[in-house]
């Protein structure tokens, strides 16, 4: 689930349409829908975000008890509306040190509720003296570290046959043609490794 921010504010400036209380219902929700493995994503390093509120992002969650977060440090993508709040000096971002003490407070405070840090982004419950895979971990991640296939499901998904990563026709209505005709929607990445 794609949280990102518990800050309304900076789920504002993000452009999102959910606020932190919407997104917290909604984990709630699935769990109580029979859903016992759930993913929640959050970025840091956002607009106005220091250490502090960070911080207590981090303790707010590890009381939900979930099973694996996804911890993204914010990358400014040239063709965001985001990106042209910062450059045109509109927002501010944090900067590296400050980003990387965000980073550091994630290692220490997941480690202590007992998560595992499996992959640089990628915390799973269970706890470091466990073997890798853990049961909450994400086995899609697993698989791309480890250089495995995955299948791309539906129009704009990505997967891996080796030793090729591709996508798949990203317009849903020219991937449902393209399925209709029995064609493979699939195209290759040329960014793809050697």
């Amino acid at each position: 689930m794609g949280v990102q921010s518990l800050h309304d504010p900076t789920l504002r400036v993000l452009g999102r349409i959910h606020s932190a209380e919407e997104a917290y219902t909604s984990y709630v929700e699935a769990r109580e829908a029979g859903f016992d493995n759930i993913n929640l994503d959050f970025i840091f390093g956002l607009p106005g975000q220091d250490l502090a509120q960070w911080r207590q992002t981090l303790d707010t969650i590890v009381n939900w008890e979930v099973d694996h977060f996804s911890l993204y440090s914010l990358i400014l993508e040239e063709t965001t509306p985001l990106y042209a709040q910062v450059t045109a000096g509109r927002v501010s971002v944090p900067d590296d040190d400050a980003t990387a003490a965000m980073y550091e407070a994630a290692i220490d405070i997941l480690g202590a509720a007992g998560y595992a840090h499996y992959e640089i982004s990628n915390w799973a419950r269970g706890g470091a003296q466990q073997a890798t895979p853990l049961p909450a971990s994400c086995h899609h991640n697993l698989a791309y570290w480890y250089n495995r296939d995955y299948w791309a499901a539906g129009a704009g998904a990505h997967g891996h046959r080796f030793p090729q990563r591709y996508y798949n026709i990203l317009g849903i209505d020219a991937y449902i043609h393209a399925v209709g005709q029995t064609k493979t929607p699939d195209r290759r990445d040329d960014r793809a490794y050697a």
